[in-house]
């Protein structure tokens, strides 16, 4: 039986010189990231200081080139969602999520780009996901 191989990968795209979080593990649980699936996310890091309210993240999501989303979250309410609600205290963090992945996503290469920011408009970390949900293994 073949090994089965990721259709994902990140890289941190931050400045370490001046980034708020320091990510020291990304994982998902599943090699093989398909449309229509359930998958479990995990974050591990530590904030360089505390986290309030009005902080957030920018998500592009492209097709080579092309942006084709865009969305703006809120991360009181994402985090209030996992029940890790702002303020988050400076130190080490491990949050786990879940998504549900739309049966509709197009079987092709995406590149995700997340910027996370603070109130005040320091960045907390940047960083990119690619998926190819097209790789044949």
């Amino acid at each position: 039986m073949p090994q089965e191989t990721c259709n994902w990968s990140y890289t941190i795209t931050s400045d370490a010189s001046c980034e708020l979080l320091k990510i020291t593990s990304f994982s998902v649980s599943t090699t093989r990231i398909n449309p229509g699936q359930t998958i479990e996310c995990r974050l591990q890091g530590s904030l360089l200081r505390s986290l309030e309210e009005g902080a957030y993240a920018d998500v592009i999501v492209k097709l080579g080139s092309v942006s084709i989303w865009k969305k703006t979250y809120d991360l009181n309410e994402v985090l209030g969602k996992i029940g890790k609600p702002l303020p988050q205290p400076e130190g080490d963090f491990d949050l786990v999520w879940q998504m549900d992945l739309p049966k509709e996503i197009p079987l092709t290469k995406f590149i995700i780009n997340l910027s996370a920011f603070t109130f005040d408009e320091d960045e907390l970390a940047s960083a990119k996901l690619t998926v190819d949900m097209n790789k044949k293994y």
